[in-house]
Parts: C-alpha cells; sequence; structure tokens
C-alpha cells in the first residue's frame, strides 16, 4: 500500500491510499458542477469518484470534518490531471442533493440551497499579510446566507475615479468605482458571479500599518449581513504609495442624516421621522447585542443610501464610522470623543462610556427630529 501525505495546515497530515486510476472500471457518470466530477466506479468494490479541477476545492474537501462516507483513498486521471477522492459508493446518490453539486462540500443549510463552503473559498486569500489573511477568513467564517457580502481582499488597482468626500482626524474618505466588484452567489447556478463597476467608499485610515489591532477592530465593527442596520463592508486594500490600510465599505449616496435632511426638511413628516428613528435604534440595538458600546453615536455616523425621500425604506440608512466601537467591558480608560451636543452628562465628567451613554446619544437625536 503506497501511501502519501497532504500538508493542510492541519495538527497532524492525513494519510491516504494512492489508487492507481487504472484501478477503476466500469466508470459512469453520475453528474458535473462548477469544479467536481462524480463517477460511479468498481475498484475492489463499487465506489464513487468525485474528481476536482481545482486543487483548492479538493485539499478543502479533504479537510472536511464530514464523516457520513469512508475515504477509501485519492487518485489522479492521468489525461484531464483531475484529482480525484474515493469514497463510499452511497455519495453517488446524495451528491447535488445534500452534497453540493459544485465543490463536493456539505450543504450547511438546511434546505440546501446554497453552499457555505463556495462563499467561503470563493476567491483565494493572498494579500501578502498573513495578519490580513487571517481576518480576510474571519469575516468570511461570520457567512450565515447566501445574502452575505463575500469579504475579500481588494487590489488597490482595482479602483478607479477615486475622489475625496470627507476627512477627519483619523481617517479620509473617497468615493470610487471598483472595477470588478463585489462577488455576488447566484442560488439558481449555485456559483458566485461579480457585479461589475459598483461604486463604494474607501476609508483610509491614517499610520493604519502601524495600528494593526485599531484596524481590525473597526473592520469587525462593521457588517457582512446586508439586512444589518450598519453599514456593510466588503473587504480590504492598501495605498501602494502611502501604504496605510483601506476598508471598503457602502457607498451612502444620500451622505450624512445631516446632508440628507437639508435637502428633504420640507417633506419629511412625522411618518418618515418615526421609520428613520426605528431604523436607527435597530442598528444600535445590534451593536449593543454584540457587546459593543459604538462611542462616537451622532447624526453625522448615520448614513443614507438614497437622496431622494420618495425611496426612503426600511434599509436606507446605516450607521458608519465604527472606528472607536469598543467593548463593554474595555471602556475603563476615559476618553471623551464624539461632537458635544450628544455627548452624556457622565461621559463629560470622565465617566466610562457605556451604553447608556449610547441611549443617550440616540434621545438627542429623537430631539433633533422634533424641530
Amino acid at each position: 500500500m503506497v501511501l502519501i501525505q497532504l500538508k493542510i495546515n492541519e495538527p497532524s497530515d492525513i494519510g491516504l491510499e494512492l489508487i492507481p486510476y487504472n484501478q477503476f472500471n466500469k466508470i459512469r457518470n453520475i453528474g458535473k458542477g462548477h469544479f467536481v466530477t462524480v463517477y460511479s466506479a468498481t475498484w475492489k468494490h463499487e465506489v464513487a469518484l468525485v474528481c476536482f479541477n481545482d486543487s483548492h476545492k479538493f485539499l478543502n474537501k479533504v479537510k472536511e470534518s464530514d464523516n457520513n462516507f469512508k475515504i477509501y483513498g485519492i487518485s489522479q486521471n492521468p489525461n484531464q490531471g483531475d484529482y480525484i477522492l474515493v469514497l463510499q459508493s452511497e455519495y453517488c446518490t446524495e451528491y447535488g442533493k445534500t452534497y453540493c453539486k459544485n465543490c463536493g462540500g456539505k450543504y450547511d443549510h438546511i434546505d440546501h440551497t446554497w453552499c457555505k463552503q463556495c462563499l467561503v473559498t470563493a476567491t483565494s486569500i493572498n494579500s501578502g499579510n498573513e495578519k490580513i489573511d487571517d481576518l480576510i477568513e474571519e469575516m468570511r467564517l461570520k457567512i450565515n446566507s447566501h445574502l452575505n457580502i463575500i469579504f475579500e481582499w481588494i487590489p488597490y488597482n482595482q479602483f478607479n475615479y477615486i475622489k475625496e468626500i470627507g476627512k477627519g482626524g483619523f481617517a479620509t474618505v473617497y468615493s470610487a468605482i471598483w472595477k470588478d466588484g463585489p462577488l455576488k452567489y447566484n442560488v439558481n447556478e449555485e456559483m458566485c458571479t461579480r457585479v461589475p463597476n459598483k461604486k463604494v467608499a474607501l476609508k483610509c485610515l491614517n499610520n493604519s500599518q502601524n495600528m494593526i489591532d485599531e484596524f481590525f477592530n473597526e473592520v469587525r465593527a462593521y457588517s457582512i449581513n446586508k439586512i444589518d442596520d450598519i453599514l456593510n463592508v466588503y473587504g480590504i486594500s492598501q495605498n501602494p504609495n502611502t501604504k496605510d490600510y483601506i476598508i471598503v465599505i457602502e457607498y451612502a449616496d444620500g451622505g450624512s442624516y445631516n446632508n440628507w435632511i437639508s435637502i428633504n426638511y420640507k417633506d419629511f413628516d412625522w411618518r418618515n421621522k418615526i421609520q428613520t428613528l426605528l431604523s436607527i435604534i435597530e442598528g444600535l440595538k445590534g451593536i449593543h447585542k454584540k457587546q459593543k458600546v459604538h462611542h462616537d453615536f451622532h447624526t453625522g455616523n448615520i448614513l443614507f443610501l438614497t437622496k431622494n425621500l420618495n425611496n426612503l425604506n426600511r434599509k436606507s440608512l446605516f450607521i458608519s464610522d465604527m472606528g472607536l466601537c469598543e467593548d463593554v467591558n474595555n471602556t475603563s480608560e476615559v476618553k471623551t470623543y464624539g461632537v458635544i451636543p450628544y455627548i452624556a452628562p457622565e461621559v463629560l465628567r470622565r465617566k466610562p462610556y457605556t451604553q447608556a451613554a449610547d441611549i443617550y446619544s440616540f434621545g438627542m437625536i429623537i430631539d433633533m427630529q422634533r424641530n
């Protein structure tokens, strides 16, 4: 028996028998996806041959913790060069039902309509920085719906028409066109495609290459869930000249709450006011559920996706600027941030910033709406 060792980043390598391809007989096609083709065959007995045209998908399947089907070994097609995983023959019956037809992995979702593994491994992760790569993987592992954003490393040369739209003490924000655009999962095709020429915002953090922990914390505070009330994040980039890291986030065409109100104040009735307040408090509730404190909650950090009041809906506004967001247990250091009218009195008296201080800020937003 010939054993090969696959280096797959596990505590110990996994030994598998190498089975010569000419030992398989009566090979019959069962189905084909984008990355795998499945055959039934006779070896010492009936087996399933799962043929991968992508070595990364092959290794992911080998590493998969699912033990429903015994792995007899691996092989390789001498003509196509495809890597082959030799499994129990019963896999042929489950392929395309409980196992993804494209990657061969087990469906995570109960109704088998989407494959988490296909989303997590949609693109290779290669930023050139191990810590950044780990963060990208961490963000992808948060995926729990095919509607989630696939977080990725985005080369800076992907951005065109870069224009400064805002500047603060910690960062400069630009608008830009992302040429290839974000990945989107097509349920019917069970594969990811890109939405090209996507307008995005680039938040360039000053000196971020020397403040990597703070940069990571801000990235984690944004959302990959499109139904959240927190601004969505698409990925990370880096300015090749300054070396500063960039957070690529959703572009809010309507601008800040203050800007949006100045355009729509004449038609902004009580029904619309209540709707916007409900969206804001839902976003803040989401932050607090994660045991976080926003720390800088005011109308300048509430953004609208649309300029037009007629297009306003439940998902038209988002909470942004998560740079000062902290864990509730990490607010003992007394620092005063924010816009004075929205800062809670106890914070001005040098007391720790708590979730209650965020609620005070929200109360001031309500008060502003009365006018």
